[in-house]
């Protein structure tokens, strides 16, 4: 976020006084978000092209430290590309987003103010409020295109404009880029890094706007948003429903026993029960092997179920019952089913003996 943002501030900044210091540190920005977010490659691939588009129309004289600064940019991503395309690969045989509308849409709108929690109504609520309230304000900046630059005293901009642009066009991108894969890139979470995009757009907006009966109910919408989201998250992050099945292993688990389960929001049950064997079943053989050591040498991913052959005792086995189409001779001992208000996760244990 903060890296995609320097780099459009930059952009910024070139387009209205080109020197060698504000060139410099525009790659070196474009370089760090290229580098530690994909949606970060995006976005400073459509500020680039906003840049050269705004060169070429209004300051051809800059086109030649342009092309050096994107050769620049592109030599020095080259040593990334050869893990992007093992990455590529790996999740190509089965990429995990999918997209469904309205739900889809809501959450790229609601990401920004209520971060990735399932609320209910209020979710819907502050769809409609954020909606409107984007709206608003973009009628008001196509009212005042062309108001005095607060950052160059005597000029004219289109920033505001500029930055909602980039950020819709990232969003354009990614569609297409699903479009010709044909698997969904599009997911909520990613846009956060160019949540400072919207952050100036409305910076902005408000720095030019002197009629305090317009940016009091603006800061009053934000704060308001802001409040009964945190408050919607607390309520969500510490319901009761969250502890169930934790009371419900603590009670029930036996030293030997040993865990499996296929859902990578279980891998948090490892953290909770560091002392029996967990097993990640990863029939897909993604390529989390290496990440998910962080959780010790109790934790073992595996790409098939044949270390279960030889195995005899007590097996619990989380969001995957068709792992029973596996085994033989085992004998159900107990199933439960918990769900939690965090995410609407749900989570069905079974409990077997083999």
């Amino acid at each position: 976020m903060l890296f995609v943002t320097l780099t459009a501030i930059y952009a910024y900044r070139i387009s209205k006084e080109a020197g060698l210091k504000n060139w410099i540190i525009f790659t070196i920005f474009s370089l760090f978000s290229a580098y530690i977010h994909y949606y970060g490659l995006l976005a400073i691939g459509v500020i680039n092209l906003f840049l050269f588009i705004y060169i070429i129309k209004n300051k051809r004289e800059h086109l030649k430290p342009f092309i050096i600064t994107a050769i620049t940019q592109i030599a020095l991503y080259t040593p990334w590309l050869i893990y992007f395309v093992l990455q590529l690969r790996q999740v190509s045989g089965g990429f995990w987003i999918s997209v469904a509308f309205p739900n889809t849409l809501i959450d790229m709108i609601n990401i920004h103010h209520i971060g990735n929690l399932r609320i209910g109504v209020v979710e819907y609520a502050i769809f409609g409020v954020v909606l409107l309230f984007y709206g608003y304000i973009g009628w008001l900046v196509r009212k005042n295109v062309g108001a005095a630059d607060p950052c160059c005293p005597g000029a004219k901009s289109l920033a505001p404009l500029q930055s909602i642009a980039i950020y819709l066009s990232v969003i354009l991108a990614a569609i297409i880029i699903s479009l010709i894969m044909w698997s969904a890139i599009i997911y909520h979470r990613y846009l956060l890094v160019m949540t400072g995009l919207l952050i100036f757009f409305l910076a902005y907006y408000m720095s030019t706007e002197k009629r305090k009966y317009v940016i009091i109910p603006i800061c009053l919408i934000i704060v308001s948003i802001s409040t009964i989201s945190n408050i919607q998250g607390i309520l969500t992050n510490y319901h009761p429903s969250n502890q169930e099945y934790v009371y419900y292993l603590t009670q029930n688990l036996e030293e030997d026993d040993i865990i499996v389960h296929r859902c990578v929001g279980a891998t948090s049950i490892v953290i909770r029960f560091p002392d029996n064997k967990h097993y990640f079943y990863n029939p897909g053989n993604w390529g989390v092997e290496e990440a998910y050591r962080a959780f010790g040498t109790h934790f073992s991913v595996r790409t098939t179920l044949d270390f279960l052959e030889e195995y005899t005792g007590r097996i619990w086995i989380i969001n995957e019952a068709n792992i029973l189409d596996y085994l033989e001779n085992v004998n159900i001992i107990s199933k439960a089913e918990f769900n939690m208000a965090y995410n609407n996760l749900n989570y069905r244990i079974m409990l077997i003996e083999k």
